[in-house]
């Protein structure tokens, strides 16, 4: 990915991917989807990049609408060129950031079409907003019922209610039970 191991101060290796600051604007082209708010970005000089669409939290991929997520961030994004603003890098060189194409911002995008979660985190008044009128709407995965938050669902994946369990999207459900 164009990226080498530079020593630091103390003379160890450093990362092999390039830094970027918060706040630092970039710009490439989307070069793959990985879910439903994770790009793989490829930057005019030629490093890639995976890109988490910041403030924004996504059904998983075995939940319930994860693929349709990820199908709706492929459709807006793939090929596309895309401009980051940079809210913070990983210790594994990802980046979160948000994502425009041209004036259009993707992650507001993603929560204002049904696709996303505001964050619980986030206290950005705008997603809280848009959220609240896909919710009202019953757009994308607001349709449903009750959806289930993507925090509860991994919550319930790490302390499943019964033994080891496998999730239709809602509830976790035995793989196998162990009989000794």
């Amino acid at each position: 990915n164009g990226c080498s191991s530079v020593p630091d101060e103390s003379g160890q290796p450093g990362p092999s991917y390039p830094r970027v600051q918060a706040g630092q604007v970039m710009s490439g082209k989307v070069i793959g989807v990985i879910d439903g708010a994770t790009l793989k970005i490829l930057t005019s000089s030629n490093v890639d990049f995976r890109v988490r669409l910041a403030e924004i939290d996504v059904p998983e991929k075995y939940q319930a609408y994860g693929d349709k997520a990820k199908n709706a961030l492929a459709d807006k994004t793939t090929g596309k060129d895309v401009t980051l603003r940079v809210v913070r890098q990983d210790q594994y060189g990802g980046i979160d950031a948000f994502v425009y194409i041209g004036q259009r911002g993707i992650n507001l995008e993603m929560v204002a079409e049904g696709w996303a979660w505001r964050a619980q985190y986030s206290r950005l008044s705008e997603l809280a907003q848009v959220e609240n009128e896909a919710r009202k709407r019953r757009v994308g995965l607001w349709a449903d019922d009750n959806p289930m938050p993507p925090w509860d669902y991994r919550s319930q994946r790490m302390n499943p209610p019964e033994e080891h369990g496998r999730s239709d999207g809602r509830n976790i459900q035995p793989l196998f039970k162990i009989q000794w």
